[in-house]
């Protein structure tokens, strides 16, 4: 779970970059948006890990049904989450964070392993 904590802060941050370039958003000063950023990445990520865990386990064989299930519940506590954390977030700013916590880390964790399959 650190590692992926140590993958999804970073690739948060990017998001937050991003989102404040489109939407013209304002997220205060840094090292808060920071803190707030590693508040949500700790517990809506790690949620999101643990409750993958326990929902493959038990739904395995539902497959599609287990992945819809475990989706939203993990979005509405990334939601309930973000909308404490950070006052005035629009609806697709909350959107593009959640998807670059969740998504953005794979992505790097599939190029790392590309690039260390094309060395070997």
């Amino acid at each position: 779970f650190s590692i992926l904590f140590a993958i999804q802060l970073p690739c948060m941050f990017v998001g937050i970059l991003v989102i404040s370039k489109i939407y013209g958003s304002a997220f205060g000063e840094l090292f808060s948006a920071l803190k707030k950023l590693a508040a949500l990445a700790l517990l809506a990520g790690q949620f999101h890990s643990t409750l993958s865990l326990l929902l493959d386990m038990m739904l395995g064989p539902f497959g599609l049904v287990s992945f819809m299930f475990k989706y939203a519940v993990s979005f509405t506590v990334f939601w309930v989450l973000s909308k404490k954390l950070f006052d005035e977030l629009e609806a697709g700013e909350t959107i593009a964070l959640f998807v670059a916590m969740l998504f953005l880390p794979a992505i790097v964790i599939i190029g790392v392993v590309a690039l260390l399959a094309a060395m070997l």
